[in-house]
């Protein structure tokens, strides 16, 4: 072991074999391979939410039926899913019947994310009550615990029945007198229209002489082709008793009583003839 000789191992050179590079696998091994994962993380991440704000946009894009809706709202200011269910009904191909509640309530859901419906569902009631807010129609949040509240409900609900049928809906034009009358709503139709009341409960009989008077001078100038009641079956009694009373015989026959609403307003069936 004295005579053994010991020649130095020269250094690599860089470049040359035995140097490590970054294509080597001591250079490749760990650290940039946790970073190639994450970077595909981050790509897969970037992906999802393109798709989501895709998914968003879409989902927010307003269609000629939702303005539609959105004006009807703004008409009758207060509706709940069965109305709703109904009035979309009338902008659908080969509709027969509501829509689904499913497909309402995907509805609300779109226009309450753009800001235009306010919505809320009372321990009162067993269906969601949707309003067109103040970006929508630039009228403040109506109270839902004032008496007026059921009466505007079973309107509302009445009118999204006359859209399916193929009628329009207005708001009657406010009475130039204290001695007229100003109805629940106008059904409109290219040949005319249609006044319409709700009658949740019953007036007093002079409130009735002076609507039932409106009511015939309206009907007789031919500014209206007929007037629809649609009540309880108690009001529709004593309506029909004020009509006999107060409308002459040869306008009596225009005026209709339709008893199709139970105590808290939606109709008490799904579907009724508005043609009758």
């Amino acid at each position: 072991m004295g005579n053994a000789l010991f020649f130095p191992v020269p250094p690599p050179v860089p470049g040359g074999a035995g140097f490590p590079t970054s294509r080597t696998p001591q250079a490749t091994s760990g650290r940039l391979g946790s970073e190639g994962l994450e970077v595909e993380q981050g790509r897969t991440e970037k992906r999802r939410t393109r798709d989501q704000e895709r998914k968003r946009r879409r989902m927010l894009q307003l269609t000629s039926r939702d303005e539609a809706m959105l004006d009807w709202m703004n008409v009758v200011r207060l509706a709940d899913v069965d109305a709703i269910r109904w009035a979309l009904s009338a902008y659908q191909e080969d509709h027969d019947g509501p829509v689904s509640v499913r497909r309402a309530n995907h509805w609300i859901a779109r226009m309450a994310e753009l800001g235009y419906l306010g919505r809320v569902r009372p321990v009162y009631r067993d269906r969601q009550i949707v309003w067109p807010t103040h970006q929508s129609s630039g009228r403040s949040r109506p109270r839902l615990f004032r008496q007026t509240m059921r009466h505007e409900l079973a309107v509302a609900s009445i009118s999204a029945r006359y859209l399916a049928a193929g009628y329009a809906w207005a708001r009657d034009s406010r009475p130039g007198a204290i001695s007229s009358h100003q109805a629940d709503g106008v059904a409109l139709l290219p040949n005319g229209h249609e006044l319409v009341e709700v009658e949740l409960t019953s007036k007093t009989a002079v409130r009735y002489s002076g609507i039932m008077r409106d009511h015939a001078g309206r009907l007789g100038r031919g500014d209206v082709l007929k007037v629809c009641y649609f009540t309880t079956e108690e009001v529709g009694r004593t309506v029909k008793r004020e009509a006999d009373q107060f409308l002459f015989r040869d306008v009596r026959p225009l005026l209709v009583v339709r008893p199709v609403l139970d105590l808290y307003g939606p109709p008490a069936i799904g579907a009724f003839d508005l043609q009758s």
